[in-house]
């Protein structure tokens, strides 16, 4: 298990390949559910999961790796990217229609109230700061500690208790006002 002290990060100043394979074997599971939850579409989750990890390689190759927090580094670049998927897709909205229903004996009706609950929790989300979305993703999603969450987030436990807090309060607002 890699640590946050430098020296576990010699393997990656030469950019070899086993390094690189246990940080995405360590990382990836939660990287894709944290990047999943913010952007709701499997395809596009391992995309950016993929992108995290190529960015990775090439800091590496630079010799400008992360120095502290190799997790916090691979969560913070996949939120720039997220954020940068966003405002492409503000500029030119896309619209994927799927014309095959296939029953398979689920309850459709609640299969939709499911994803329309769900789909109206992200757009809900999208009006909390980066860091809010952050903060509930951390906990919520991922089901991280205060602590494993402070440490992610460079802050002290009590401020990530705060955000947490402003953060529901505000989504509990924003999803009463839309109701």
């Amino acid at each position: 298990m890699l640590n946050s002290n430098k020296d576990n990060y010699v393997g990656i100043l030469k950019c070899d390949r086993e390094s690189i394979d246990r940080i995405f074997e360590q990382y990836y599971p939660d990287l894709y559910r944290y990047i999943n939850y913010r952007v709701n579409n499997d395809d596009l989750a391992e995309e950016i999961a993929s992108e995290v990890f190529i960015r990775l390689i090439e800091v590496t190759k630079k010799n400008k790796f992360p120095e502290t927090n190799i997790k916090g580094w691979l969560f913070l670049t996949a939120s720039h990217i997220i954020v940068d998927h966003y405002r492409k897709v503000y500029k030119k909205p896309e619209t994927i229609l799927n014309e095959e229903i296939v029953d398979n004996g689920t309850d459709l009706v609640g299969e939709v109230e499911a994803k329309e609950k769900k789909k109206m929790l992200v757009a809900a989300m999208t009006n909390l700061t980066t860091e809010q979305q952050d903060v509930l993703n951390y906990r919520f999603n991922l089901e991280y500690s205060i602590e494993e969450t402070a440490a992610l987030m460079n802050k002290n436990e009590n401020a990530i208790k705060q955000l947490q807090f402003r953060a529901l309060a505000a989504l509990k607002k924003i999803m009463s006002n839309n109701q």
